[in-house]
């Protein structure tokens, strides 16, 4: 799009959010949910013949060591507050010894249960029951989940 925002040095070594957007002629830039910059630009992005480069630069030799994770595409704009989300549900998602996964080898979710008083959702494997506060497991018991689990202001039953 042809404009360059820079928001001082960035740190190396540290996960960051990026997030680029545009709602009608205006682009915007957060990185980690703060906006740091905007311009207008009326370029049609319509050209079925473009090219998307992610994580990289125009030409070919310009490669840059960057991590990406998370990547999403879509027709429309978050919000400033639906950003704002993004960044909290997943920051911790990248921290040292994170737990955002099921517990234990199974990946076969055989229950779901969802406690509405406590906001906490119950997820049933082979391998035990993993709890999750959001995307962060916060619990996770060793026994084998059949095909129920029932939760409600704080008590949880599976077979």
């Amino acid at each position: 799009m042809g404009a360059t925002i820079t928001s001082g040095s960035n740190p190396t070594n540290k996960w960051m959010m990026v997030h680029q957007g545009r709602r009608g002629s205006t682009v915007f830039f957060y990185i980690d949910a703060k906006l740091i910059g905007t311009f207008n630009s009326s370029t049609d992005l319509t050209n079925a013949n473009a090219v998307l480069k992610i994580g990289t630069g125009q030409s070919a030799g310009n490669q840059n060591a960057s991590q990406l994770a998370l990547f999403r595409i879509s027709a429309s704009a978050p919000s400033e507050e639906q950003i704002e989300k993004m960044y909290n549900d997943e920051k911790f998602l990248f921290q040292e010894n994170a737990q955002a996964t099921l517990y234990g080898i199974s990946d076969a979710v055989t229950a779901l249960a969802f406690d509405d008083d406590t906001n906490l959702l119950h997820v049933g494997t082979s391998s035990g029951r993993s709890v999750f506060q959001g995307l962060k497991r916060v619990e996770n018991t060793t026994d084998a989940v059949g095909s129920a689990i029932s939760a409600s202001n704080g008590m949880v039953a599976d077979e």
